[in-house]
């Protein structure tokens, strides 16, 4: 994994040995237009690694910061706060990944959807639109935090006020205006990717269904089951914070843009830590009971094994079939004893749940 023989990794090492925040010609649409990254390792010194990897590392420490702000800011407890820290930093996509492939930018497009997500979180709204322009030179899609700062503005001021109008509309200026300007500065690129040739192949696999399902896992680790499992309560904070369930509803379709669904999972990996945290507070942390306490810590044991935390890396075979099954069944190596293990393992953990939740609900 570390020889970065990966496509859109080769093209952001190279832009960064150009030494200007242009892409070389030749590169691709639109990966050539993902400037910010690549410009900020040229203007480091050392090697083409260290200067990926210290932008990862300093980015990834900032991440894990704003998550936890922003938990605090939406008055949950220290411990509530630091068990959805676990949770987002147990996906293999945000702290592990980023290291052992660090020509990849998904650090740093994850530390502007934070960052946007806190802010929108304190009421900061100016500020918001002085980072999206930033944001959008490192990542199009990076600019999708800015709907959930317009729905947690419109939340304050009112649906349809004038003023939400004004500044939703400031929102998509400061979004669209950087990528035209990026996109005349470089000139026009081999369009070598389409959302609509990604939504037609994924849409023609039969055997989609099964590779969402496993995608889900390696690029959420147990949130999802979790979130299902408690779904009353789930749908009842999503319907409360309507801010949140949008932000959710809107980053999980950003997953169908592009053939790695595993890794683009990581749009909703922050929406969906907060509602983690706020049904593990809500059932579970609240309670002092040593039953609780021995579920949550089963919980997080099996999240970090499922993203790849308690045992070493292996080789690329191994990546593929545990972490990217959707490559792994292309390459002919259906990771079938794999994903056994893990429907054991998560089947067990679901019984255990249940019978706690009965416990829960039964007169004392």
């Amino acid at each position: 994994m570390n020889e970065e023989s990966e496509f859109v990794a080769t093209l952001n090492a190279r832009s960064a040995k150009a030494r200007i925040p242009i892409p070389m010609a030749g590169h691709e649409a639109p990966f050539g237009w993902r400037v910010l990254t690549p410009w900020l390792a040229a203007l480091l010194p050392g090697s083409f690694l260290f200067r990926f990897r210290a932008l990862g590392l300093l980015s990834n420490w900032a991440t894990l910061i704003l998550v936890y702000e922003t938990l605090r800011s939406l008055r949950r407890s220290v411990l509530a706060s630091l068990v959805g820290l676990l949770l987002y930093a147990g996906v293999f996509w945000t702290l592990k990944f980023s290291w052992y492939s660090p020509f990849y930018i998904d650090a740093q497009t994850q530390l502007f959807l934070a960052l946007v997500t806190f802010l929108a979180v304190r009421g900061a709204f100016p500020w918001i639109l002085a980072i999206l322009p930033i944001a959008a030179l490192q990542k199009e899609s990076a600019t999708v935090a800015g709907l959930f700062a317009v729905a947690c503005f419109a939340r304050r001021h009112g649906w349809h006020s004038l003023v939400t109008a004004r500044y939703a509309a400031l929102v998509v200026l400061e979004s669209t205006l950087p990528l035209l300007a990026v996109r005349w500065f470089v000139g026009p690129l081999p369009q070598e990717w389409s959302l609509a040739r990604a939504f037609a192949v994924l849409l023609t696999q039969p055997s989609l269904p099964a590779k969402l399902v496993m995608s889900s896992i390696s690029g959420l680790g147990i949130l999802v089951v979790l979130l299902l499992v408690h779904g009353k309560h789930t749908l009842r904070f999503f319907w409360a914070h309507r801010e949140w369930g949008l932000y959710a509803s809107v980053t999980v379709l950003l997953t169908f843009g592009g053939v790695d669904k595993s890794r683009l999972f990581l749009y909703t990996l922050l929406p969906l830590t907060v509602a983690a945290v706020h049904v593990i507070d809500e059932l579970h942390l609240r309670r002092e009971r040593w039953a609780d306490r021995t579920w949550l810590a089963a919980t997080l044991l099996l999240h970090l094994w499922l993203g790849w935390h308690l045992t070493p890396m292996g080789d690329t075979r191994e990546y593929l079939l545990r972490m990217v099954p959707e490559w792994a069944a292309a390459a002919g190596w259906p990771p079938v004893e794999y994903y056994t293990h893990v429907a054991v393992a998560l089947g067990a953990w679901v019984i255990a749940t249940v019978r706690l939740g009965w416990q829960q609900a039964s007169p004392r």
